[in-house]
């Protein structure tokens, strides 16, 4: 979540590559914090899977 508020604040926009590469450096400059390394693996994952249908 930090890291979409960060990036809000300098862009009026984010997308979800956009996202997912500012996870990816981060995660690579936490690489030894398995914790942290972990938290990103997963974030990114969850976006890179598929998006759930439409509710509509």
């Amino acid at each position: 979540m930090d890291t979409l508020l960060d990036m809000f604040l300098k862009q009026e926009t984010v997308s979800r590559q956009d996202l997912k590469a500012e996870l990816a450096r981060r995660m690579e400059k936490h690489a030894d914090n398995e914790l942290l390394r972990g938290s990103y693996e997963e974030a990114i994952e969850q976006l890179t899977d598929p998006m759930s249908p439409s509710l509509e």
